[in-house]
């Protein structure tokens, strides 16, 4: 699933590589048109390479029916970089497809993912006939876990699942809760005939969960499901429940009923009619940034319906709605990208498979590559937490797959490639990068120090060495190197187990230029120590270096 990433690599390994070749100095210049050559900064850095390596054996493709998942092989990797260098500029398009590897045991009617997907790998599918399933390498494989019943129609997992591993599951309109990751279970408010369930954002202190009924309202917990209080919409079929990120500040709630779309200011207390359309809207997705960007879409799925199907957006927290316009009939799920407010990005699962909209709802993609033809009823979406970064979506289906089996869940990466942020802040015309500041966000804080003599980059996942200073560790003499004595100072700290790792690499030329801050041209704070002023080393070569950019130590 992190196959994206590798590719970014490699496409930006060979950019820099075409740009330094077209834009050669003179010798007279030669210390700044050396692409391993950073102005400002210093000696060798070494970089701890084990989650690219992870990344790399994770590559292996998911090839079976069930929850599907878009990779791309190794192999191809290696192929496409040889048809990207000889041949000018491939098409890119058709790498990435749907995949799945299970689970085989039901229509796919739910599914909920970890938090920390990014890092747990954590998916829940829900099934009709083969109740819940559990995965913990993001879809590779699957595990049935013990929930009692074979019918899991609503899945909602906490939003502090990676500490209190707690999730509920609503089969037949009755309430399940399990505090161990669905090992075991316990049914929860027996007399509630629940269709949907949602976390309070900070349910690890406040333990609220809401609950829609069948034709009796809104209910809400304060202890995690133990006791439940109706409050508010009696006799109100309640199809869906959206809960704002910032609940703890703005207690605001919206539920799509059988009349149109509600909404409660104060945790539930009170409702209001939002919409004005007496139309059932079983669909309703709110953006993570709703504190700023006040959006949410709401819509009718046309499932049982007459067969005309709804959706509407608001950007100001439901006063007003425009309808947004989609081509088809059926829609039984639609999600909405994490990061929507810098993306735009909403997702509908239809009855002909899933259509991807970057702008808001005005224009639609269909997403079909890979897609089975009998596996184009989506019943359910789910985005990765993280997919500004991994760019991955799941998909429930509900038809006959492959091997007879009745639906399964696929996976879908897209071929996304996102370039950080220069760090330029500082404007000198209009437009220029410190006006636009294209790229994807630095993080706050952009690194961490690990106590150990290494810092993280919490931007690219890296972990470098602090000590920029060539030490001397052991048999490996320190101090400045050629390109091979570097290699080979870096092979030795690895036969050492410098700082407790026996996987460190040089970087290449593009995790090099990831700390450099363009503001200043030198390296990112927090500053590394022991930085001599020497130039550093990449592992990337030129075969223009010899003749135009040698530098001597």
């Amino acid at each position: 699933m992190n196959s994206i990433l590798n590719i970014s690599e490699i496409v930006l390994a060979l950019f820099t590589k075409i740009m330094y070749n077209n834009n050669r100095c003179g010798r007279a210049a030669m210390p700044y048109c050396r692409p391993d050559y950073i102005p400002g900064s210093k000696s060798l850095l070494q970089i701890k390479g084990d989650k690219v390596k992870k990344r790399l054996a994770e590559n292996d493709q998911f090839r079976h029916e069930g929850i599907f998942s878009l990779t791309v092989n190794l192999k191809l990797l290696l192929i496409l970089f040889a048809v990207f260098l000889f041949a000018a500029l491939p098409t890119w398009g058709g790498m990435n497809e749907w995949t799945s590897n299970g689970p085989n045991g039901g229509r796919v009617y739910s599914l909920a993912i970890s938090p920390n997907f990014a890092i747990d790998g954590i998916i829940f599918a829900g099934t009709n006939g083969g109740g819940l399933y559990i995965s913990t390498n993001g879809g590779t494989s699957w595990t049935q876990v013990g929930f009692p019943l074979t019918f899991v129609s609503s899945l909602a997992i906490s939003p502090n699942y990676s500490a209190d591993s707690t999730l509920f599951a609503e089969s037949a309109g009755a309430v399940f809760k399990s505090t161990n990751g669905g090992a075991s279970w316990t049914q929860v408010g027996s007399d509630l005939v629940i269709r949907h369930l949602a976390f309070s954002p900070n349910y690890a202190t406040d333990g609220t969960i809401f609950a829609g009924a069948f034709w009796d309202g809104v209910y809400k917990s304060t202890n995690g499901g133990t006791s439940w209080t109706q409050v508010g919409l009696p006799d109100t079929n309640v199809c869906s429940l959206a809960i704002s990120p910032n609940f703890a500040t703005d207690n605001t709630i919206f539920v799509g009923t059988q009349s149109g779309v509600y909404k409660s200011t104060n945790g539930g207390t009170s409702w209001n009619q939002v919409n004005g359309l007496d139309i059932e809207f079983d669909l309703l997705a709110i953006s993570l940034n709703y504190a700023t960007d006040s959006t949410l879409f709401a819509g009718f799925s046309g499932v049982g319906g007459s067969g005309t199907w709804w959706i509407y957006k608001s950007i100001n927290g439901g006063t007003s709605w425009t309808q947004v316009g989609f081509p088809y009939t059926v829609v039984p799920s639609l999600a909405i990208s994490p990061n929507y407010s810098t993306d735009s990005t909403i997702f509908l699962g239809t009855y002909n498979g899933v259509y991807k909209s970057t702008n808001g709802g005005a224009n639609w993609t269909i997403v079909d590559s890979g897609f089975p033809a009998a596996e184009t009823i989506v019943q359910s979406l789910s985005i990765s937490p993280s997919y500004s970064n991994d760019s991955t979506i799941f998909a429930g289906t509900d038809s006959t797959v492959l091997g007879g089996t009745e639906g399964g869940v696929f996976s879908y990466t897209f071929p996304v490639i996102q370039l950080p942020r220069t760090g330029q802040t500082t404007s000198y015309a209009v437009g220029d990068d410190g006006d636009i500041q294209a790229g994807v966000a630095w993080p706050s804080p952009r690194f961490t120090d690990n106590g150990d003599q290494t810092i993280t980059d919490n931007l690219t996942g890296l972990m470098w060495t602090k000590d920029a200073g060539t030490p001397t560790v052991g048999s490996c003499t320190g101090g400045t190197k050629t390109w091979q004595g570097a290699l080979d100072y870096v092979a030795c700290l690895n036969s050492n187990n410098y700082l407790g790792h026996s996987d460190w690499r040089l970087p290449n030329i593009n995790e090099l230029h990831s700390l450099i801050d363009k503001g200043t041209i030198g390296l990112i704070t927090p500053r590394f120590t022991n930085v001599p002023s020497a130039a550093h080393w990449s592992s990337t070569t030129d075969t223009d270096i010899l003749v135009h950019c040698q530098l001597n130590y």
